[in-house]
């Protein structure tokens, strides 16, 4: 007899992607994985808990994550570091910062306060940059703005004028 195919002694059901289910002590899980004892130290399972996280499939197209919706994605990445899945951040994370570079090139100012509201320095100082490709003064104001303080924005101003007079110092005609 298999040891993962008993349900007797089991209390605890865990599927994996390709739909084979392994019946387990959860004590041994948690003594065992330091995974298990994180994802399963804050809840108290029925009788019978079946575990499912959707995966990547290699082959599939990347997830398209919405840098705007900076609430959702930062409740899956804080998810992703609560159950220790350290693959599986860096690779949500690369997705987003895909959307950051997106959002770079036709709203720099916007996807500034986002990475800073989320705590993506490297993204912010590249929209920093970015941002003396663009016209600040046509901006309007976008509700996005109350997610940072004065002065993290007033910083990205001043960067923007000190580029501003570094070009205009150097192309005088």
């Amino acid at each position: 007899m298999f040891p993962f195919n008993s349900a007797e002694k089991a209390d605890l059901v865990v599927r994996s992607s390709d739909g084979v289910h392994f019946f387990v002590a959860k004590f041994f899980l948690t003594y065992n994985s330091e995974f298990f004892a994180n994802l399963l130290k804050d809840s108290v399972p029925s009788k019978r808990t079946k575990l499912c996280y959707p995966c990547h499939i290699v082959g599939e197209d990347p997830v398209d994550v919405d840098f705007n919706d900076v609430v959702a994605w930062q409740a899956i990445r804080d998810a992703l570091r609560k159950y220790i899945m350290e693959d599986a951040e860096t690779l949500f994370m690369a997705y987003v910062k895909s959307g950051a570079s997106r959002m770079m090139k036709t709203d720099p100012q916007k996807c500034f306060v986002l990475a800073r509201r989320a705590g993506l320095d490297d993204v912010a100082r590249a929209a920093a940059k970015e941002t003396s490709r663009h016209p600040f003064h046509d901006r309007e104001v976008f509700e996005e703005l109350a997610l940072v303080s004065a002065l993290e924005y007033r910083r990205l101003l001043d960067y923007f004028r000190s580029c501003g007079n570094a070009v205009s110092r150097n192309f005088r005609l």
